[in-house]
């Protein structure tokens, strides 16, 4: 006999479960090396030498040192593989996508003579849009355990001491298919897993995440030149998300017990998250000798006004109650959220060295506090939410180095990044990025191509462990290859 249940709808004081949460403001903060194929081929680290488009996302004072007008954008081939282990069981996955890394035009004028009376030489403008974050992945997690690592275990958790009405949505889906129980009081005790093996038998557990979409910056840049000395630029940003996940987890049991009720479940979880952002970003350059340039940057917060998600989830299980007699129960739950999140403000310093007309080398500081991340709406409080945030991030300084040999008309150039982990408990290692570029130049146009290997190393739980800390950790090797190519055209 098959029961299919269908929710729609939910009542918003039920907890949030699987967005809008500190894993969000986290992954909406978090911006990676993205584009010019120049920029990037150093690692992104560029605050201190500018005339690169990329430098409008980071020090707009870059755009201060464009002396003529430039047209360039940016194609890209990016692939991913993961490597999970989970109780010495590994699964490989991989993807890849296309993407455009930016795209832009910057205006160069002379100043007026009144202007250059008073010492300025240039002014600038500049529009198009850089990309801050790739969300594309594919992880697959397989392992075997036994029942005391049993998703259900965070369900009954959610639910103790609670009646049908009180449940969260998990929990309510869980209810709905026969996994919990409540007593004859009407309410969830250590006993509403009635269908459940015991603890130590063995069950096989399995999770699919798909994650695609991405963040991208619309820009808006001004800028000027100040005596050939000092360089400013202010950029008003508009990023934009378009992120997607999907999530299927699965358990199983294995064992030889014909007298053990549960058989599988299989929870899918789906997730889609647009928003609008607005934030500033000031910066400088400053020629200290022909040799020597320092640069700094202020970004504000960014506010995204308009955070909206839509997502479901749906459970299936099935119980055999009776011998040979399975019966396979469904439950679904649609719903959507609107909410707004401020990402924390970050402080960039860079110098650069300019080694006559044989290269250039450049090394930039970043600092940002991701304990300074808020959610907010007005239909939900998200206090535990931000709590979170406090309780689990911490602020992240990052550094990026880059260099550029100068074989003209031909350049090779290559960089490292080293982004320190946003956790304070160090569950997740830092990120490091390592990148090769090569570019052709000539009076009127240019061409440049960068690949760009991002290695990071992820130990989180396999599923909520602020409920459950007896799941064993699971261990996720990420390597992204980025290869990029821009065209330019000045005039």
């Amino acid at each position: 006999m098959k029961k299919i249940i269908i929710v729609a709808g939910f009542v918003l004081s039920w907890a949030v479960t699987k967005s809008q949460n500190e894993v969000d403001a986290l992954r909406y903060s978090q911006i990676g090396v993205g584009g010019t194929a120049r920029s990037s081929g150093m690692a992104g680290a560029f605050g201190a030498l500018g005339a690169d488009f990329s430098t409008l996302s980071t020090n707009p004072g870059g755009i201060g040192l464009y002396t003529k007008s430039e047209f360039i954008f940016t194609p890209g081939l990016y692939t991913g593989n993961s490597v999970s282990n989970y109780n010495g069981t590994q699964e490989n996955s991989m993807n890849i996508n296309l993407a455009m890394s930016n795209v832009g035009i910057v205006f160069a004028r002379e100043a007026s003579e009144s202007a250059k009376s008073r010492g300025w030489k240039n002014f600038q403008f500049g529009f198009g849009m850089n990309k801050q974050n790739i969300f594309n992945s594919t992880t697959n997690i397989q392992g075997s355990s036994t029942f005391q690592n049993s998703i259900t275990n965070q369900w009954l958790n959610q639910a103790y001491g609670l009646t049908p009405g009180q449940l969260t949505q998990e929990a309510q889906l869980a209810y709905d298919v026969y996994l919990l129980n409540p007593n004859s009081s009407g309410k969830f005790d250590n006993n509403s897993l009635n269908v459940m093996p015991s603890s130590n038998q063995p069950m096989q557990q399995s999770q699919t995440i798909t994650t695609s979409g991405a963040m991208n910056e619309l820009l808006f840049s001004f800028g000027g030149n100040y005596k050939d000395r000092l360089y400013l630029g202010m950029t008003v940003g508009m990023p934009i998300i378009n992120y997607t996940e999907h999530s299927t987890y699965n358990e199983a049991y294995n064992g030889t017990d014909s007298t053990v009720a549960f058989q599988s479940l299989a929870l899918g979880q789906d997730l889609h998250t647009t928003a609008t952002g607005l934030n500033l970003k000031i910066g400088a350059i400053y020629r200290v000798t022909d040799w020597l340039r320092i640069g700094g940057a202020f970004h504000t917060p960014t506010w995204f006004f308009n955070m909206h998600d839509d997502y479901n989830s749906s459970l299936t299980a099935t119980i055999d109650t009776t011998p040979n007699h399975p019966s396979t129960n469904n439950s679904s739950l649609y719903g959507s959220f609107d909410y707004h999140l401020l990402t924390p403000m970050r402080a960039i310093g860079s110098v650069g060295f300019i080694i006559g007309k044989i290269g250039v080398i450049d090394i930039d500081y970043e600092y940002l506090d991701y304990t300074k991340a808020l959610l907010n709406s007005s239909n939900y409080t998200f206090s535990t939410e931000n709590q979170n945030i406090q309780n689990l991030y911490r602020p992240q300084q990052n550094i990026r180095i880059g260099g550029e040999l100068n074989l003209a008309p031909f350049a090779i150039r290559a960089g490292y990044g080293l982004y320190g982990s946003p956790y304070k408990t160090g569950t997740n290692d830092q990120l490091t990025s390592y990148t090769l570029g090569f570019g052709i130049r000539g009076k009127h146009c240019f061409f440049d191509i960068a690949y760009i290997l991002t290695q990071s190393q992820t130990t989180n739980p396999l599923y909520d462990y602020y409920v459950n800390s007896v799941v064993n950790p699971v261990n996720v090797k990420t390597t992204n290859n980025n290869y990029i190519a821009t065209f330019g055209v000045k005039f």
